[in-house]
């Protein structure tokens, strides 16, 4: 079950980092994560038992990296499954993390670094305790 588990993380790591890829900020990354996480798990079987969904629905998780995972977990888990049933499952994510992989070593980009630091609003000349000093000096009121 550790291995099943540890090569979904990593087959999800590196989907995870190829999607990055297509945001131009932060925001979009995220909006596209959560879509994304969403889909996959509705279709993979992770919101309700797989069974209960039309064949071609059964079919097309067995495609999808949560399809595939939760399906060698449920073999494990669900009917005490022998490790060995679980093999093929484990070698297709395999697989499939390691040409994800591949792809983002070859696509990742870095984000433009400048060389001035981004500031949403100026800064302030005085601070707001060196303002009340200056202020109580005028009125000739003292602390």
């Amino acid at each position: 079950l550790l291995v099943v588990l540890l090569v979904y993380g990593a087959l999800g790591t590196a989907l995870g980092i190829l999607l990055g890829n297509f945001g131009r900020s932060e925001g979009q990354v995220a909006a596209m994560g959560v879509i994304s996480t969403n889909i996959l798990a509705a279709l993979g079987g992770c919101w309700w038992p797989i069974e209960i969904t039309p064949r071609w629905a059964q079919t097309l998780a067995l495609f999808l990296p949560t399809g595939v995972a939760m399906d060698a977990v449920h073999r494990l888990v669900s009917f005490q499954s022998a490790p060995s049933a679980v093999i093929p499952h484990i070698v297709g994510m395999t697989l499939a993390a390691v040409v994800a992989g591949a792809v983002v070593a070859r696509t990742f980009r870095f984000p433009r670094r400048t060389n001035s630091i981004p500031r949403s609003r100026p800064i302030p000349r005085t601070s707001p305790m060196m303002e009340w000093r200056v202020l109580s000096d005028r009125t000739g009121s003292s602390a």
